[in-house]
């Protein structure tokens, strides 16, 4: 475990939200792309319509984000500075690749 929390520290912790309606057929293929990726390093918050007050109460810094639900979108963040928002599996991917640790 010390050797987990080691390389934890040194890869840095990414954070990945995908904000939209978990029925929207953009949303999943969102949250697809981060499904089938390994990225033992990044933490994915799931930011539904109906769970957003809830979230933005645990995670304030997710309140703009959630404020921007019209359109699913996804943003990619280390250490708490975001790309620009994603809002296509296309984009999501080749952010995801650019950002790799």
């Amino acid at each position: 475990m010390m050797l987990a929390a080691l390389s934890t520290y040194h890869a840095g912790m990414s954070q990945i939200v995908i904000a939209g309606d978990r029925a929207a057929r953009e949303t999943r293929a969102l949250m697809d792309v981060v499904r089938r990726r390994y990225m033992p390093f990044a933490v994915t918050i799931p930011l539904a319509i109906t769970d957003q007050g809830a979230i933005v109460r645990l995670l304030p810094w997710t309140e703009v984000m959630a404020e921007r639900t019209e359109r699913s979108t996804a943003y990619v963040c280390r250490d708490f500075a975001c790309l620009t928002p994603a809002t296509s599996a296309d984009e999501l991917s080749e952010q995801l690749e650019r950002s790799a640790p």
